[in-house]
């Protein structure tokens, strides 16, 4: 792996970018979650951003320590798969809401980075023929192999594992790519595993989403930015990337995180304690009166507005690819 603070052809190359001119990118100084200056390759053209080599983990990283440095607490207070399960059970169904129009019975379906498996009890409740799965972290890939043994996983990361070419239906990843140093050969390897018109559905944070790029909000700026993240994609260069890499489709974005979360961050200038505080929003009012349930009614009416515009102007908190292979 190449260290280092300048960007040169050997480093384009290395995060598979080597088709783009060295000119388009300049340095930007971040602050990464842990509080450790960074630096930050920005795409002019794109607004595409590329953490510096120097402040990359090593691979070996997502096998034991990944869930040590990443939890759905905010706080850092460890999170086990079990606790994911229920903090992330109404995100989980969310995007499984997304890829069950591609499954059919007779779909062989493989999830990269299937962490705790939230998305993957769901494709094996719709029902498909085969459902496989690869994850390199140790604790999650132990848990899910007991809790969903109809899935047939392999402990590993993605581009090292040993996998069918032309096998599958539908290939699903959640949140992985940004963690890999290429994703012109995450996405190439996508597309040698997919039998001819396979579709791939993708899903990785927005570089423009609203709470970076239109609040401005400085504390965020920093929670945003961590150094498990190598790439910081837009809606255009995930497009020409997937594109480039042989797959039919269109970039679209949408929020996880609702309205109610957005507010929070503007007043507070910082996340909520959990997951499954931030990505859901309670009823603020009982249900026992026609008052109450009206207030309620009113907030629901507020969050679907907000996901509209959101939609609208390309700032959701993540991107959403979901394509067909040419």
């Amino acid at each position: 792996m190449k260290r280092g603070t300048s960007m040169d052809i050997y480093f384009l190359e290395e995060i598979g970018f080597q088709h783009l001119s060295i000119d388009r990118f300049l340095p930007e100084k971040i602050t990464l979650r842990d509080g450790h200056p960074a630096l930050l390759w920005l795409d002019t053209e794109t607004n595409h951003g590329v953490l510096d080599a120097e402040y990359w983990v090593p691979e070996s990283h997502y096998e034991h320590n990944y869930r040590s440095a990443a939890s759905g607490n905010y706080d850092g207070e460890r999170f086990t798969p079990e606790d994911h399960v229920e903090s992330y059970r109404s995100l989980d169904k969310q995007q499984f809401s997304r890829v069950a129009p591609l499954l059919r019975p007779d779909s062989k379906v493989l999830e990269i980075g299937c962490s705790y498996g939230g998305v993957l009890k769901e494709v094996v409740r719709f029902g498909v023929d085969v459902c496989h799965a690869v994850e390199p972290n140790k604790e999650d890939a132990r848990f899910v192999k007991s809790s969903i043994p109809e899935v047939n996983l392999i402990e590993d990361l993605f581009l090292d594992a040993d996998l069918p070419e032309s096998y599958y239906d539908v290939i699903l990843s959640f949140q992985v790519m940004e963690h890999v140093p290429s994703p012109r050969r995450f996405l190439e390897k996508i597309h040698a595993l997919l039998k001819p018109g396979g579709s791939v559905h993708i899903e990785v944070p927005n570089h423009n989403a609203a709470l970076l790029r239109n609040y401005k909000e400085a504390r965020h700026s920093i929670f945003y930015y961590h150094k498990h993240h190598i790439h910081y994609f837009s809606v255009q260069s995930l497009n020409r990337l997937c594109h480039l890499c042989g797959f039919k489709g269109e970039v679209t974005t949408d929020s996880i995180y609702p309205f109610f979360n957005h507010v929070y961050w503007h007043f507070n200038k910082k996340p909520q304690k959990t997951a499954a505080v931030a990505l859901n929003t309670p009823d603020p009012a009982d249900n026992l009166t026609d008052a109450g349930r009206s207030i309620n009614e009113f907030y629901k009416n507020v969050e679907m507005e907000y996901g509209k515009l959101v939609r609208q102007h390309g700032v959701g908190d993540i991107l959403i690819c979901q394509s067909t292979k040419i």
